[in-house]
């Protein structure tokens, strides 16, 4: 089991807060201290795990992002109105929650319709 201290986690939450960029305007700071501090601490967690659960863990925290909405957030500090990185990665993922239900429960019956996006349906 993985075991982090308060201690270190607030290190890294400081160098994320030191990190991030700076904007009177308080929407884009909190914006901003919110994707910097998630990064830092992405990259603090990920390179403590052993290799092969790297992957387990980026899958878990995508799929939780989504999840959150954190699609329609800006997160990038500029204000964009396009809804920032997150709404990019949502739109390139195809993410929707029938399909991480599919994901999840697998197909209900042994017909290629059941399956939520055509990759998954078998040939």
């Amino acid at each position: 089991a993985y075991q982090y201290s308060l201690a270190s986690f607030t290190t890294f939450f400081k160098n994320g807060m030191e990190r991030a960029v700076l904007s009177d305007e308080p929407k884009r700071r909190v914006d901003a201290l919110l994707s910097s501090v998630r990064w830092t601490i992405f990259q603090w967690v990920a390179r403590g795990l052993f290799e092969r659960h790297r992957l387990v863990f980026l899958v878990q925290l995508c799929v939780g992002l989504l999840q959150q909405g954190l699609s329609e957030t800006t997160e990038d500090g500029e204000g964009s109105t396009t809804g920032g990185p997150w709404a990019k990665i949502s739109a390139l993922s195809g993410y929707s929650p029938d399909g991480l239900a599919f994901l999840l429960r697998g197909p209900q019956k042994d017909d290629p319709g059941d399956a939520p996006a055509p990759w998954i349906a078998p040939p």
